[in-house]
This record gives C-alpha cells, sequence and structure tokens, in this order.
C-alpha cells in the first residue's frame, strides 16, 4: 500500500484563491455528491483540497489510479484510510478486513455502510482521478452508496470524464452539484491577480487579457505562461508570441526548457518520474543512480525545474515531500512508443529492488511482474509464501497468478505449490488433485529437488487423510522429513496438523500426541506459532469425541491468547470453543462463539467458516430466532456460492431441515430426504457439524414410518462400522441413538436399550449432550418407557425437563453473574473493559490510553480474574448484560 495515496496534494504559495467556486462549495457542504468534472490542467485537485483544509473537519483522500481497479485494493485503501481518520472506532472494522484471505466483499460492503452511518459528525470522501476506475464493481459500489446516502458523508468525485454513477437520479431529487471545465478556467479578473502575484512590481496592463485570448482560460497554460514570460517582455505585452502556447503546452516544453537548460537528459529524466508515479527526491535519485545509462541531469535539479514551472503534483509524508508528474505532461511522456516501453521495464526493475529493501514484498512482487522479470516475482512470491501461517497472502496469490504468461505458471513449480496452498485454503479438492499431478510430473521431470518432493507430499497427505482416508499413506509421506519451522512456518505447521491426524485415524492417537510435542519442543522464541500447535490436540480430541479432555486444552489455548494478542488464533479459538460448547450442550456460549467467527468474515479456512454458519444457523432456530436464523442461511448460500465449490453445494439446504427436526413439516422434510441421493464419505464426520447424509437418516428415523427406521439401521450399521475403522468418535454418539430409535420404533426393546446405554456409556465419560436435545422429541418417550433398564438415566433425565426446551442447557457459564462494577473494578479497568466492547486490540488500547501492551496484558489478567471468565468473548458477554 502506497500511503501517499491517502494525502491531498499541497496548496502551492502562490495559490490563487477560487473566491466563487469557493462559495459554491460551501453551498454544497451538505449534498450527499460533488461532482467536479473538468480535462487535464483545470486545478480540480488543488481547488478541493485548498477548500477541504479550511473546513477544519474530517476527511479521506484517496488518489485513484489503475490499481485501484482490483476490488480487494479498493477496499483495502478505504478501510485503512477510514481507520487513519477514525482510529478507535473503526478497529473493528479494520481488524476484520485486514485478516481476511478470501474476502466476501458483499458483506465488507456492509459493514463499511454501517460504520459510515454511524459517524455524527460531517465527512467527507474525497475520490481524486476517478477516471482511472474501468471496474463495473466498483462503479456499482459507489451507486449502491449513492441510492442510500449518509446525512454527515459527502462524496466528493473528481474526474475528467464523467463517471457512469447514478448523477441524474441525484439531479432530478437535487442531491448533488458539479463543478465543470467552464467554472474551473480562469476569468480575466483572476488573471489580472495572477499577474500581479507573479510580478508584484509590474503595474497593470492588458497582460491578462492576452494570456485569456490565448488560453481561454485555461489554468496549467496560464500559469505556465507566466511563470516562463520573461520579466524583462511583461512591459512590453506587444513583443510576446504566445500562440505556440495555444497549439501545444508539450511542445514548448520540448523547444523552449530543453533549450534553456541546454540537455535533452531532462526529457528522459522526466520519462522516468512519469514511469514511477511518487517519487521522494531521496527515491528518484535512487533510480537515476540505478539506470543503464547516465543521466545529465539530477533529481534535485528536476523536481526544482517541474515546481518552478507547473509540472509536478506535491504532497507530504513524515516531513519528507513526494511529487508526482502533472497527468497532462505524464500522458505526453508516456505516449507508447518502443523506448518508453523498455524505459517502463528497466524502471520497474529498480522500483522492484527499492521496494525490496523497504521490506514491500508486495509491493516488489508486482513491480517485478511489472518489469517482466518473472524469476525474480517467483523468488519473492516463495519468500512470501513461507511467512507465518496467519498472513493474509491469498487474494493477492491469485491476482499474481494471473500475471504470469500460462505457459510459464504451468511449467514453474514454485508458482504451482504456492497456488496448491491457496486451493487447500479454499479446499477445492479438485483442482489440487490437477495441480498435484502436475507437480508430480514435472518434478520428476527435473532434476528432483528434495525438498520440492517433501512439499509434493504434505499435499498428498492431505489428500490422504481428507479425501482418501488412508491414514496410513499419510504417515508414509511425512516420514520422509520435516520441514525446518525457521525457513518454512506453513509448512511445519502443516506437518504436524496431518501427521497427528494421521495418527488418529489409524488408532495410534497418543503417537500422534507424542509426536506433536516433540515438534512443538523444537519451536523456541515463537509463542505464535507453538500455540497454533497446541490447538491441533483439541482437534485431535473432538476427533476422539473427547470433549472434556478438548474442553481443558481449549482453555489453556484461550488463555494464552491473551498473552499473544494473536487474532487469527483467537477466531481459531472461538470455533474450537464454539464446536465444543455446542457439543455438550452449553448452547447460548456456543451461539455466542460462532456468531464471533461468523463477524470477522473469511479469516480462516472456508470449511470451517461454513461449519460457523452451519451452527450458527441451527442455535438460532433452537432459540426461536427465525429471522436472524434467515439471515444466517442466506449470508451461508452467499459464502458457499463463492467458494464455486460443489463439495458444500448440500450444505445450506441440509442445515435448514435438520434445524427443523422438532417441527411440524414431515412432508417438506421427507421430499427433500428421498430426493437426497449422495453417498456418504469417510471425511465428511471427521469433526465438522453438520454432514448431509447423516441429516438425512435423521429425517428418516423422526419423520419416517417403520419402514423407514429398518431401512435406516443398515445405514447406520455401515457409518458406525466407518467411523469405528477410523477411530473417529465425533458423530458416534447421535449414530447410537438414532439407532436406538430406530429400534424402539420396530419394538426391538432390547436393541433400543443397548445402543441408548451405549453412547450414555461414551456421554458420561466425554460429556456429549447435544444428540440428546437435538433428538429429544421423539427419544424421550421411549426412554421414559424403558427408564428403569437404562444406565445413567440420571444424566440424560434434565436434558428433558421444561427448562432444558427454552435454552438453559447443562452448565452453561453464559448464565455468570454480572460482576459488580463499582466495587471490583478501577477506573482503568473500567477504560480497558469499554475499549474491548468497542473492539480493540492490546496494541491499541495500549495507543489509545498511553501506556504499554505489556500494561495492558497485566490489566486485563486481572480483569479476567475478577470477572471469572477466560477469554475476551466471554467478557464483552458478561458486561453487555
Amino acid at each position: 500500500m502506497i500511503k501517499l495515496k491517502f494525502n491531498p496534494p499541497i496548496v502551492p504559495k502562490r495559490y490563487l484563491d477560487r473566491v466563487e467556486l469557493v462559495n459554491k462549495l460551501e453551498d454544497s457542504r451538505s449534498l450527499p455528491l460533488l461532482l467536479v468534472v473538468a480535462p487535464t490542467g483545470y486545478g480540480k485537485s488543488l481547488l478541493i483540497s485548498n477548500w477541504i483544509y479550511s473546513l477544519n473537519l474530517k476527511f479521506l483522500w484517496l488518489s485513484l489510479d489503475d490499481e485501484f481497479n482490483n476490488l480487494q485494493v479498493f477496499f483495502e485503501y478505504l478501510i485503512t484510510g477510514i481507520k487513519k481518520v477514525f482510529p478507535k472506532d473503526s478497529a473493528l472494522l479494520y481488524r476484520n478486513f485486514s485478516q481476511s484471505k478470501f474476502p466476501n466483499f458483499e458483506l465488507i460492503k456492509d459493514e463499511v455502510f454501517n460504520f459510515l452511518n454511524e459517524i455524527d459528525k460531517p465527512f467527507k470522501i474525497i475520490l481524486d482521478d476517478y477516471f482511472f476506475i474501468k471496474n463495473k464493481e466498483i462503479h456499482n459500489l459507489i451507486n449502491e452508496y449513492l441510492k442510500n446516502p449518509v446525512s454527515n458523508v459527502q462524496l466528493i468525485v473528481i474526474t475528467r470524464i464523467d463517471p457512469p454513477i447514478i448523477t441524474n437520479q441525484l439531479k432530478l431529487y437535487g442531491n448533488m452539484d458539479e463543478i465543470r471545465m467552464n467554472e474551473l478556467k480562469f476569468s480575466t479578473n483572476e488573471l489580472k491577480k495572477l499577474v500581479q502575484i507573479n510580478f508584484p512590481d509590474i503595474k497593470e496592463n492588458d497582460l491578462a487579457f492576452k494570456i485569456y485570448e490565448n488560453t481561454n482560460g485555461w489554468p496549467l497554460l496560464s500559469q505556465f505562461i507566466l511563470t516562463n514570460i520573461p520579466k524583462s517582455k511583461v512591459d512590453n505585452i506587444d513583443s510576446l508570441d504566445l500562440d505556440m502556447h495555444r497549439s501545444n503546452l508539450v511542445n514548448y516544453f520540448n523547444d523552449h526548457i530543453i533549450e534553456y537548460y541546454g540537455s535533452k537528459s531532462i526529457l528522459t529524466g522526466f520519462k522516468v518520474a512519469s514511469i514511477v508515479g511518487w517519487f521522494s527526491n531521496g527515491l528518484l535519485n535512487y533510480i537515476f543512480d540505478n539506470l543503464s545509462f547516465s543521466l545529465e541531469i539530477s533529481s534535485e535539479k528536476l523536481i526544482k525545474i517541474s515546481l518552478g514551472n507547473h509540472m509536478l503534483s506535491m504532497t507530504e509524508k513524515k516531513n519528507i515531500k513526494w511529487y508526482r508528474v502533472h497527468h497532462y505532461f505524464q500522458s505526453h511522456f508516456l505516449n507508447n512508443n518502443e523506448e518508453i516501453g523498455e524505459l517502463k521495464l528497466e524502471v520497474y526493475s529498480i522500483l522492484s529492488k527499492w521496494q525490496e529493501t523497504q521490506g514491500d514484498f508486495v509491493k516488489a512482487i508486482d513491480h517485478a511482474l511489472n518489469a517482466k522479470e518473472y524469476d525474480r516475482a517467483v523468488n519473492l512470491i516463495n519468500r512470501v509464501r513461507k511467512k507465518e501461517v496467519k498472513s493474509n497472502y491469498y487474494w493477492k496469490f491469485q491476482t499474481w497468478k494471473d500475471s504470469f504468461p500460462k505457459h510459464y505458471f504451468e511449467q514453474n513449480i514454485s508458482l504451482l505449490f504456492g497456488y496448491l496452498n491457496f486451493l487447500s485454503e479454499i479446499f477445492d479438492i479438485q483442482k489440487m488433485i490437477v495441480i498435484i499431478q502436475d507437480l508430480d510430473e514435472l518434478i520428476k521431470n527435473s532434476a528432483e529437488d528434495s525438498d520440492h518432493v517433501y512439499e509434493l507430499n504434505i499435499y498428498k497427505a492431505f489428500i490422504e487423510i481428507w479425501i482418501n482416508c488412508n491414514p496410513e499413506n499419510a504417515i508414509k509421506l511425512l516420514n520422509t522429513k520435516i520441514a525446518d519451522f525457521e525457513s518454512n512456518q506453513i509448512l511445519y505447521y502443516k506437518h504436524c496438523f496431518y501427521e497427528s491426524v494421521a495418527y488418529q485415524m489409524s488408532g495410534r492417537g497418543e503417537k500422534g500426541i507424542e509426536k506433536l510435542n516433540e515438534r512443538i519442543a523444537l519451536i523456541h522464541n515463537n509463542w505464535i506459532q507453538r500455540n497454533h500447535l497446541e490447538a491441533i490436540k483439541i482437534f485431535l480430541h473432538l476427533f476422539k469425541g473427547d470433549l472434556y479432555e478438548a474442553r481443558k486444552i481449549a482453555d489453556i489455548y484461550r488463555s494464552n491468547l491473551i498473552e499473544l494478542d494473536d487474532d487469527y488464533s483467537f477466531l481459531w479459538a472461538n470455533y474450537l470453543a464454539g464446536n465444543i460448547a455446542f457439543q455438550l450442550g452449553e448452547y447460548r456460549t456456543a451461539l455466542e462463539l460462532f456468531r464471533q467467527v461468523a463477524s470477522q468474515k473469511s479469516i480462516i479456512q472456508n470449511r470451517i467458516m461454513i461449519d460457523s454458519f452451519i451452527a450458527k444457523s441451527i442455535l438460532e432456530r433452537y432459540f426461536g430466532f427465525f429471522d436472524k436464523q434467515q439471515d444466517t442461511l442466506d449470508q451461508l448460500k452467499d459464502l458457499i456460492q463463492k467458494t464455486r465449490n460443489n463439495l458444500f453445494s448440500d450444505l445450506p439446504e441440509s442445515t435448514e431441515n435438520r434445524s427443523e427436526l422438532s417441527e411440524n413439516n414431515s412432508e417438506k422434510l421427507l421430499k427433500w430426504a428421498y430426493g437426497y441421493r449422495n453417498e456418504p464419505h469417510p471425511s465428511e464426520f471427521h469433526f465438522l457439524i453438520e454432514v448431509p447424509f447423516l441429516t438425512k437418516l435423521k429425517i428418516l428415523v423422526i419423520k419416517g414410518e417403520v419402514e423407514e427406521s429398518k431401512a435406516a439401521i443398515d445405514e447406520l450399521n455401515q457409518i458406525e462400522l466407518i467411523l469405528n475403522n477410523y477411530h473417529n468418535s465425533y458423530h458416534l454418539v447421535d449414530i447410537l441413538v438414532l439407532k436406538a430409535i430406530c429400534c424402539a420404533k420396530i419394538e426391538n426393546t432390547e436393541g433400543f436399550v443397548a445402543h441408548l446405554n451405549k453412547a450414555l456409556d461414551l456421554s458420561v465419560k466425554n460429556g456429549m449432550k447435544r444428540p440428546y436435545i437435538e433428538l429429544a422429541q421423539p427419544l424421550e418417550p421411549y426412554f421414559l418407557l424403558y427408564k428403569d433398564n437404562i444406565r445413567h438415566s440420571w444424566w440424560i433425565s434434565n436434558l428433558f425437563s421444561s427448562d432444558s426446551q427454552s435454552g438453559s442447557i447443562g452448565t452453561d457459564n453464559s448464565m455468570i453473574n454480572q460482576p459488580d462494577l463499582e466495587n471490583n473494578f478501577s477506573v482503568r479497568e473500567l477504560e480497558i473493559i469499554r475499549a474491548i466492547q468497542d473492539g480493540l486490540r492490546n496494541k491499541e488500547i495500549a495507543d489509545s490510553f498511553n501506556i504499554s501492551t505489556e500494561t495492558v496484558k497485566s490489566h486485563l489478567k486481572n480483569i479476567f480474574k475478577k470477572s471469572g471468565v477466560h477469554s475476551r468473548v466471554e467478557l464483552i458477554k458478561t458486561f453487555s448484560k
């Protein structure tokens, strides 16, 4: 991100105040849209910049260019800019967006609009150089906002041509104003003032009229002429020949400026500066020094000449002035000839190296691709893709992928590995298999690199575990070596995760834990990554159905996050804790946690985000939040549609049907169940909340007749066998309870008692309550009938009470009493609690109160202890009461 794009141009000292235009701007302050349209050189940006600074109110300035045609980039600048203006209020908005690996732009748009709607004081958003925008999605975004504008927010669009936005509709209702070329022209009176500014010692004469005749009031040409008229000729205006200025300003530059300074190097220097975009004296000097040829002009001299001739826009960052060649001259210097094409490649190459020295790898990669230095771009991408697990380059990788020639990409092993990592995160199995096959062939046909073979084995293990369900093959693939943590953190994490799950699936779970502990011990001084690996143990215990052990580790994991202040881990912690609470029957806590995950949009893997929306939908239905559930289902459908992954296509409908199991709608549910033809796959049952095939069986057992129950028993036996083969107990209690109900319906009392006792033996050991609550309606009559034969009947009796059906289930820690605020907490602690409720993270809280992050962490420990909670989510929930 180029932060200079947030800076308005600096108004020059000799700037002429445009009084009539300023009056018009003042009159338009309350309108939703102000449109400033004129060709280059009419002072559009300077007019708005001068006015906006005089208002002393909050504003966001965005200097647009071609880069903004990427919707992700547009939102990135917009939301980062909002955070610069409203650092505290926008903290949650910024964090949700900045950590999104796979952004859902519809949801992000809604968040931005909602934030703007909360602004209670005048705020202006200026989109300068809007003519660069060609992306219809961005035009649609602007139009959608303008259809329902916010009262305190004004949008100012500065452009050379009329934009494709709903201006006619806005004009019809008086909701916009505009300033156009004719109003921006200098009048003769304004030119008189300019003459006086430039030549204060000269008595009034007809120079202003002569300039007007030759320029028709064009501001850029008028000021250029005034700058270049020799003072000796001002008194003798009849001797001035201004025709050349009117015909071609650039010709005057070529004929007179170059001749005056006696070097064509200045022309080449301007071409280089035009290619660079924004430059400081230091950056331009770096580029001049690294060109393959010598220039006879320094960066300092070029900047001085340019400023003297009104050829640069100027802004400032950290007391360093930055410049950009005026668009009028830039378009001339960058005409598409062969010389410019070669020069661009060289300048982009130098820019890429400079960006790398600044630590901006994203821009360094972009410039390397612009320079067509594909090998260099690949090396930089490799450095990026091996960063921390939580690093967010997934969306950007897709852009880079499309920038390479197709044949280059398809033959480059490193790029294909980067793409494979991207596909694994979005769970696109079909494409993964194709890329794995391509890589296999490429690696065999090249000088085999052990690192490449190992990395490919990681993704082959992924397929063996999640798709083929062949853990022994996965273990063999992973036993070749392990990545060096320091050089490739992502591979290290994947290795540990896949290895542990493979051992669990093969019946050697303790061996998997042992190996994982060895891997964790090898990591020093990186507590974030240690925490990621500790979280794998929670997955393993979920897989085994051991909820109590999963809860114990999850509590430690979440407690550690207080120290780490790591949003990526925090979101994973919420998902895992929500999953555990859901299975334990702590529905209120589970709903709050899944809401937290769903609200932060796509930070974690798509499949886990989808799972969170599913759980949230089921729980909202349970509590009677029907409108909220429908909204969640709509978001789930939208999320799945954007993944374009057929593996997920059945989930919204199966989720909706599952949530309606206890309602009187048998015909609808049975129609769906009879029509569902997909066969179950073992990978569906790992530790995910919704399995469509299992929902089908629940409907057939609960809503169907005796024949459906007889048929369901065979399929349930098949699933139980599969789960036992892979030592997976996550859905085992569901299977056993359903089998018990089937037996009861076909009057097999012995089978009912045996299956329910087996289920309860597991549940008492591991805490699983959710299946009994979910299947309470069909289960309760049979349970009461045969209660005397049921072991641990006391354990689920309370689940069939009236209280359980109203949502007060189990030992839900959401029912913690609200602390006595005044007596228990200090003033500073209460301030920090309010900051957490506002969505601020530790560093943001520290900055707000001018204290260290360590002090914030210390306060948090005390707050958690006093309030009896273990996480920010629980704290927010407790104090929201």
